[in-house]
C-alpha cells in the first residue's frame, strides 16, 4: 500500500527506491509505483510462489531488485546476544 501511495502523492513519474516488505501482490505495486532505471529493495519473500510478476515490465524500465536476507528467529536471538556481550 505505501508504493501505491508513494507514487500518487509524492512524483507523478514513480519513485526512486521501493522498500518492498508487504508481501503478497504488492511486488506488481512496487513495480509499477518505481519511476524508469528505480529500485527495488525486496526485504525478505512473503509472496505467493504462483503470483505472476511482470518481468516486461522490469527489463522495460531498467528497475533494479535487490533482494535482502534478513534470516530467521534464532539467527535474530543469536545476534542479540552477540551484540549484549560486546
Amino acid at each position: 500500500m505505501a508504493t501505491v501511495i508513494g507514487r500518487n502523492r509524492t512524483v507523478k513519474d514513480g519513485v526512486d527506491h521501493v522498500i518492498e516488505v508487504a508481501g503478497s501482490g504488492s511486488l506488481q505495486r512496487s513495480i509499477n509505483a518505481v519511476k524508469v532505471g528505480g529500485h527495488i529493495h525486496l526485504i525478505g519473500i512473503l509472496t505467493d510462489p504462483s503470483e505472476k510478476t511482470n518481468m516486461i515490465m522490469i527489463a522495460m524500465k531498467g528497475i533494479d531488485i535487490h533482494g535482502i536476507y534478513v534470516g530467521n528467529c534464532a539467527m535474530f536471538d543469536q545476534m542479540n546476544e552477540g551484540i549484549e556481550k560486546h
